[in-house]
């Protein structure tokens, strides 16, 4: 009976575990083509008016603002962050306490309204092609000594 109790303790733990929602300290993200200022400002946007949240804080130059996020009548701290990479832009979302699905559908509909308000992704410039090597010329040979 002791096993019979251990194993079912056991099977409900994984089955707990596996439906829980991830830790608070994961996070979602995105990754879009427009420029980050562009992007920075539609995301302000966004938080301000499409979801309505109080903006705790916010820095245009280190591309990030807090705020508030209320679901189900509970503010929950949010972040979210604009960082120019060698791909794009990345868009990264952060709800303490909520499961990711919620910043993945949020971030969703903020592409939406990047789509939107600036119109189609522009296409990511292909890197730089290096330049050929040049073929070393070989040093003039030495004159021959006068006789």
């Amino acid at each position: 009976m002791t096993r019979a109790v251990a194993a079912a303790a056991l099977a409900l733990a994984v089955a707990l575990t596996a439906t829980s929602p991830r830790p608070a300290w994961a996070r979602s993200q995105t990754t879009v083509t427009y420029p980050a200022e562009r992007v920075f400002a539609a995301a302000i946007r966004f938080v301000r008016i499409d979801l309505d949240a109080k903006i705790l804080d916010r820095d245009a130059d280190a591309g990030f603002v807090v705020f508030e996020y209320v679901d189900d009548g509970k503010p929950y701290r949010s972040a979210l962050e604009v960082v120019a990479t060698d791909k794009g832009v990345s868009i990264i979302l952060d709800i303490a306490d909520r499961p990711d699905y919620l910043e993945q559908v949020l971030l969703d509909r903020l592409r939406r309204r990047l789509r939107d308000d600036l119109g189609d992704e522009p296409r990511p410039t292909p890197p730089a092609k290096p330049a050929p090597a040049k073929p070393e010329t070989p040093a003039p040979a030495p004159a021959p000594p006068a006789p």
